[in-house]
């Protein structure tokens, strides 16, 4: 990918900043979508029961919930301890509202057990490692308990009508896996979002690691990978590589930030001349390199239409810029490695023998016209 430090940083950074964001928008999400949850049951359970002609104390901690849920949307989500403030919520409602349900529900079949379900789902989705291993054998600890003291005391609980613990069956266990199908729908919908922001993030970060960042162009990344994708499918193809002449002479006479322009501009005029036709990189510097996979006559029309937009638009001042280059096809033998060599060579064969102008492997060279500067 990057072949600098400054470049690996950039991503790692910017791994960190989206895994440590994105979490933290995901946990905000599912404590949201509980607590929600959360108030509409409790409500529903406060309406129902009335209703229904319930013991007024059942609806006690369903009021009690109730307000939690509002003080932890309110306070509780926004805090830095949030996901220990759910932890609690959670270890509250497993320790005080099972139990409390199991109670208020009376003796006979226990309608409050379908809340364990429940508890299981949300300490599994909001929840890893020791906290959810707590809160699981919490649940199954209170389930043992209540079932235990339930067969061997059964008086202890209070007697419920026949027809309040029906309706009351009736309203409790729809309720309960409406909710949990909700639940798990909305955990689904989260995740799945989450998964297109990371692939999202995926499609960010493999254009940084393939783009230069001045020029836009692929880097030398992008060109490896694209060359060593041609050669193993075997495939024809040619390489241009470029390089500005007197580069150097433009950084000292006019500054560093004229001879970055003066690389943009270039990479400009690359585009403009080659870009339906080739994939093109900064190699590094003021250096390109052009892949084209077409026939070497068209090859050195374009290279000759090259030269003369680069002598007319690429200039920094009154100064007019010039280019040299060399080309070869790619033989379907040679290491990428020494293939590039080759082209380099070419290359510097076209700066000897006088610059402004492109060479192939057979010497041949676009129409050379006196430097401007």
């Amino acid at each position: 990918m990057y072949n600098t430090s400054s470049g690996s940083y950039r991503l790692g950074a910017m791994m960190n900043k989206y895994d440590y964001d994105a979490r933290d928008a995901f946990q905000r999400r599912l404590h949201r979508q509980i607590l929600w949850i959360m108030m509409l049951t409790s409500i529903v359970n406060i309406i129902g029961n009335i209703i229904i002609g319930y013991p007024t104390a059942a609806n006690y901690k369903w009021v009690v919930a109730l307000v939690i849920a509002i003080l932890m949307m309110r306070y509780g989500i926004t805090s830095a301890k949030r996901q220990w403030r759910m932890f609690g919520l959670v270890t509250s409602l497993v320790y005080i509202m099972l139990p409390a349900g199991w109670y208020n529900s009376g003796q006979g079949t226990n309608n409050a057990l379908a809340y364990l379900f429940l508890l299981v789902i949300v300490s599994t989705i909001l929840f890893e490692g020791g906290q959810r291993l707590f809160l699981l054998a919490s649940a199954i600890l209170i389930f043992i308990l209540t079932e235990v003291t339930g067969y061997l005391m059964p008086d202890l609980l209070p007697q419920i009508s026949r027809q309040v613990h029906f309706m009351d069956r009736m309203v409790q266990i729809p309720m309960v896996v409406l909710i949990a199908a909700v639940m798990l729908i909305q955990f689904a919908e989260t995740l799945r979002e989450k998964h297109r922001d990371l692939a999202d993030l995926n499609e960010q970060l493999h254009t940084m690691a393939y783009t230069d960042a001045l020029t836009g162009l692929g880097n030398r990344g992008f060109i490896f990978e694209r060359m060593d994708l041609l050669i193993n499918s075997k495939t024809d193809f040619v390489t241009l590589m470029i390089d500005m002449d007197n580069f150097k002479y433009v950084n000292d006479t006019f500054g560093h930030m004229e001879g970055d322009r003066l690389i943009v501009r270039l990479a400009e005029t690359l585009r403009t001349c080659f870009g339906d036709n080739a994939d093109i990189a900064r190699y590094g510097g003021d250096e390109f390199i052009v892949i084209l996979q077409e026939d070497t006559r068209l090859i050195a029309r374009l290279c000759d239409e090259f030269l003369r937009q680069v002598r007319h638009q690429v200039r920094v001042g009154d100064y007019g810029a010039t280019i040299s280059g060399g080309y070869a096809a790619y033989d379907g033998q040679m290491e990428m490695d020494m293939y590039l060599r080759t082209v380099d060579r070419i290359l510097y064969s076209a700066k000897g023998q006088g610059k402004d102008q492109i060479l192939d492997e057979a010497g041949g060279n676009g129409q050379r016209e006196g430097m401007n500067g």
